[in-house]
């Protein structure tokens, strides 16, 4: 075994490097697991700084691609949010307070073995007590970072901001997350519209009408996550995906599979089958690595203007799921109606709906 390939265990992390501050240009960097009482009383601006959470969780991503690809994107995506901080905004500085990983997410592939799946009610719960903890604590910017963009998972990050938000409103507490952003660029807008601009950029060939199309099915372990775990570590990519053709499922599939076990696997109802929706074999067309990281790094700027800027304007279109609300109206209404954790609305107002429009349907038959 060459020393390239010893392993490197969890607490080298901490046996290799004891900072619990450091400088990077115009970034302060602060690590909230290696930080003492003494030296985190001793931040200076609480408020003025930006806590950065990662939050994805372990699932299936295909057979090419590791059970924790969501959660390390969310370091790359914060690396590119740094990189772009540094590049873009170098006439500002910035405290970055770089919170622990959470693995856990909701709204997952739970059909398949090896998916660690947990309730939306217990996503909220958990994040609305870390976000609390960190205002009473003095921080007032948090930027949530999750690559699993599961529906549930992202309404449940969202309401638990909006109740801490509500809570500390005097505050000006503020807590962003990028996930429907992300996914409104990707699956709503036009594709054309959105990468070729970032084609041009880079100087890239422009998309084929099948490379559009692959972008168009890119939902689960497709071309953008190859493309970062691979930018990750090649290694954690296993070459089997330039073999798999498209899995594309139906929104109608999707839907079930939140309310159904065995419909939340790729296929649905085969808990061993690919474990992909998207056309992985598509990856090798062309370099999505830096189409996909422009992209994120732009919206991630837009995000951390927001959370830094003087006025709650900004903030405006980034809660509350309205790029979804314009462009989905039918998609917003049923989440309001149906997928909140609020378990009062959840036992009582969607029983009575069931029953006010089952009734009169019983009441026609019986007559």
């Amino acid at each position: 075994m060459n020393n390239s390939d010893v392993p490197i265990e969890f607490i080298d992390i901490f046996k290799k490097d004891a900072r619990y501050k450091y400088e990077d240009g115009n970034l302060t960097i602060i690590k909230y697991d290696k930080i003492n009482f003494q030296q985190f009383i001793d931040v200076p601006d609480k408020d003025k700084a930006i806590v950065l959470i990662p939050i994805s969780p372990m699932e299936i991503h295909g057979k090419y691609l590791p059970l924790s690809s969501d959660y390390i994107e969310c370091y790359l995506a914060l690396e590119l949010l740094k990189y772009i901080l540094k590049k873009e905004r170098s006439d500002k500085k910035f405290t970055l307070v770089e919170f622990p990983g959470i693995p856990l997410g909701t709204g997952t592939n739970r059909g398949h073995p090896g998916t660690i799946h947990v309730s939306r009610k217990t996503i909220y719960e958990l994040c609305k007590g870390v976000f609390d903890s960190l205002v009473r604590a003095g921080f007032r910017k948090m930027l949530i970072m999750s690559v699993h963009h599961g529906m549930i998972h992202s309404f449940s990050m969202e309401e638990a901001a909006n109740h801490v938000m509500r809570k500390y409103k005097q505050l000006d507490v503020r807590i962003l997350s990028p996930n429907h952003w992300i996914a409104k660029t990707i699956y709503l807008d036009d594709p054309k519209a959105v990468f070729t601009k970032y084609i041009e950029r880079l100087g890239q060939a422009p998309l084929s009408d099948e490379e559009l199309k692959a972008i168009n099915m890119d939902h689960h372990a497709g071309l953008m996550e190859i493309a970062f775990v691979n930018a990750i570590n090649e290694k954690l990519v296993d070459p089997v995906y330039k073999t798999l053709g498209p899995n594309v499922e139906t929104m109608d599939a999707q839907l079930k599979g939140l309310i159904i076990r065995k419909w939340a696997a790729h296929p649905p109802k085969e808990p061993l089958g690919c474990g992909y929706n998207a056309n992985p074999s598509f990856y090798d067309k062309r370099d999505w690595y830096a189409l996909f990281a422009a992209m994120i790094s732009d919206i991630g700027l837009r995000y951390v203007d927001a959370l830094v800027d003087p006025s709650r304007e900004p903030l405006g279109p980034l809660i509350n799921m309205e790029p979804w609300r314009q462009e989905k109206p039918v998609l917003e209404l049923a989440r309001r109606l149906a997928l909140p954790t609020n378990s009062c609305r959840n036992c009582c107002i969607i029983p009575l709906l069931i029953i006010a429009i089952v009734i009169p349907w019983l009441l026609y038959v019986l007559k």
